[in-house]
C-alpha cells in the first residue's frame, strides 16, 4: 500500500453533501418561500416609506428602476485609472493629493 497521497475510494462520494450543507439549503428555501408569500406586503410598505421620502428607499427604488449610475474609476479628463498610474510612474511623479 502506498504511503501518503490520495487513496482511491475514500472521502465523500461525488455529488453527496454534508448535513450542514443540506440544512443550510433547507433554511434558505424556507426563507425564500416565506419572503415570497409576504412580498406584496413588504413591497407596499417599501413604497409607502419611499413615498414619505425615506432617503435609503428612494435611492434603492431609483437604482432598481433606472439602473445604478456607473461609478467609474479614473483620472483627470476621464482617463482610465490604470493609464493614469502608468503615466505617473513613467514620468516619475509622486501621487498627487487630488481626489479625481
Amino acid at each position: 500500500m502506498p504511503k501518503g497521497g490520495a487513496r482511491p475510494g475514500t472521502g465523500p462520494k461525488k455529488g453527496s453533501h454534508f448535513q450542514a450543507t443540506i440544512n443550510r439549503q433547507l433554511i434558505l428555501e424556507e426563507t425564500r418561500a416565506y419572503l415570497a408569500s409576504r412580498a406584496a406586503e413588504v413591497n407596499k410598505a417599501w413604497v409607502d416609506k419611499a413615498a414619505r421620502g425615506e432617503p435609503a428607499l428612494v435611492k434603492e427604488f431609483n437604482d432598481r428602476l433606472y439602473d445604478k449610475a456607473p461609478q467609474t474609476l479614473g483620472g483627470k479628463d476621464g482617463a482610465p485609472l490604470f493609464q493614469v498610474i502608468v503615466q505617473r510612474f513613467q514620468d516619475n511623479q509622486p501621487p498627487s493629493e487630488d481626489k479625481t
